[in-house]
């Protein structure tokens, strides 16, 4: 992975003096490694212990695909209580993080504690009234931002009025200057709208989505606000969503917008990113919208905390608010047979930048093994000492061949072993094959039968035999003799021709292998 980060001329060289030439890598990608794989299904799997702005690959040149997406993450709304018809807005001010909650008629102040959100009631005083419309169904704007480093609060009222603040340092107070220019913006409507301001290229811009799904855009001047299509987005809001909330944030110099919620089915979060190159928003759908639960009269705020991004979410029907972490997820990769390439890109939440390619290889096509000649065949019978196992294997990246010889695994190397018989009986073998993907292929299991060891009679006492008919014929060159003081245990065998002649029992295997 390597590491670049935009800077001045002499900021550069003080970073090289100081940083090491390579630095550890903060993204891990534990899946897919420099490998082969039996399958086209290849797990994505990234891990990282520090929070990332951007995180997106290409597989074999195609186009990008995100791996970060907001993910439920309750942990960063401790100590808020999740209320009926709620709405949220955040500011980070004086090296805190605050957030400020509207429901039931008031505002209710937190600021961030480091492990959970403690009520502060001075972060609210001064802004009056939280209104709700239509026998309290639905949520009153309000937004908070920056303008030459002062705080200002707008809200709307009752009456269809936007209501302007400033902070004084120690509470909220009126402010009509601020809401200068913005007269109109509601209309005749008597319901609510919801207006949002952000920053690009230093100059303040604001939104306001009526109820109604009207989009109206302003910036400001110095001393008030003017009327400013060029900044709203196209398409405004998906078609047919009416009460759109917007939320507007940075992840570092990248400017979003998220349109949510509708007051009917189905209910949306669509994102927007601006293109500073050509000055204008674009479609952001699928990213950073993406793991966003969308609901009635969705109100959501972002903020950061700990090297991560949050949002935190209220709504009309839910007083389960939701809380969400933008960060890293793990999804599955469809690659092709062959070689296969993946670029990943990505951005930390410090502004540095990462990227690495990996080539993995699938291989889905399973290997031949066969037995070939001078291996015995099924159910032979061996009248040797040994025999030899030879096969014939077929893959690109043979990785291991075993020969499992009555129940015992051991690797054959080249293809060919020698196995020899401890006694004469029944045995059993088959051999197997896998290739460096994992892909295995076995032989059918043959047996061989071992008879290469001389037969024996014996006597249990001295005894005269007579025998008056022979069994069968001596075969030809047979040695015949007489053994005394021998005993007899099994002198008879399936398959065996005994000869009685004289004093001496004679055996003989079909091999001819004769003990007397």
């Amino acid at each position: 992975m390597r590491y670049s980060i935009v800077l001045s001329a002499l900021m550069t060289a003080i970073l090289l003096l100081s940083m090491p030439a390579y630095a550890v890598p903060a993204l891990t990608i534990d899946s897919p490694q420099n490998i082969s794989y039996s399958t086209v299904s290849i797990p994505l799997s990234l891990s990282s212990s520090i929070g990332y702005d951007d995180v997106k690959y290409r597989l074999n040149d195609n186009e990008y695909t995100y791996a970060i997406k907001w993910l439920a993450d309750e942990s960063k709304r401790a100590g808020v209580t999740g209320q009926y018809i709620s709405s949220y807005t955040g500011l980070y001010k004086d090296s805190t993080q605050y957030l400020i909650q509207g429901y039931g008629g008031s505002f209710h102040g937190y600021n961030w504690t480091g492990t959970a959100w403690l009520s502060d009631t001075a972060i609210v005083t001064g802004l009056g009234t939280y209104y709700t419309y239509e026998s309290n169904t639905v949520p009153s704007g309000q937004t908070v931002f920056n303008i030459s480093d002062i705080w200002y609060f707008i809200k709307g009222n009752e009456t269809n009025d936007l209501i302007g603040y400033n902070w004084t340092g120690s509470s909220w107070q009126e402010d009509s200057a601020i809401v200068s220019g913005l007269d109109g913006a509601y209309g005749t409507y008597t319901r609510h709208a919801d207006p949002v301001v952000f920053d690009i290229d230093d100059v303040s811009y604001m939104l306001i989505y009526r109820s109604d799904s009207n989009v109206f855009g302003f910036n400001w001047t110095g001393t008030a606000w003017q009327s400013d299509d060029s900044i709203r987005p196209s398409p405004e809001a998906p078609a047919g969503v009416n009460y759109a909330q917007p939320e507007a944030f940075k992840f570092n110099d990248v400017q979003y917008l998220l349109i949510s919620a509708s007051s009917f089915a189905p209910y949306v979060a669509v994102g927007y990113m601006y293109n500073s190159t050509t000055g204008s928003w674009q479609s952001d759908a699928g990213h950073i919208d993406e793991g966003v639960v969308s609901r009635m009269y969705l109100d959501t705020t972002v903020y950061d905390i700990d090297g991560y991004h949050y949002l935190l979410s209220g709504n009309k029907y839910y007083n389960m608010d939701t809380g969400f972490r933008w960060d890293i997820y793990n999804s599955t990769l469809t690659a092709v047979e062959g070689i296969n390439k993946i670029y990943m890109y990505s951005v930390t939440y410090a502004g540095l930048v990462e990227d690495e390619t990996i080539y993995f290889t699938v291989d889905t096509i399973v290997p031949t093994i066969d037995f070939i000649a001078p291996t015995p065949d099924d159910s032979s019978t061996v009248q040797t000492a040994s025999m030899t196992v030879n096969l014939s294997v077929i893959d690109a990246d043979i990785d291991t061949v075993t020969l499992n010889w009555n129940g015992t695994n051991e690797t054959v190397t080249g293809f060919e072993t020698v196995k020899t018989f401890g006694a004469d009986g029944s045995y059993t073998y088959y051999a197997c094959v896998n290739d460096t993907a994992g892909n295995i292929n076995c032989t059918d299991t043959r047996a061989v039968t071992s008879e290469y060891q001389s037969y024996q009679a014996y006597l249990e006492s001295i005894a005269t035999i007579t025998a008056t008919k022979a069994i069968g014929e001596v075969p030809a060159g047979a040695i015949l003799g007489l053994t005394e003081n021998l005993a007899i245990s099994d002198a008879i065998y399936m398959g065996i021709l005994a000869i009685i002649i004289g004093f001496s029992i004679f055996v003989f295997s079909e091999a001819s292998n004769r003990k007397s």
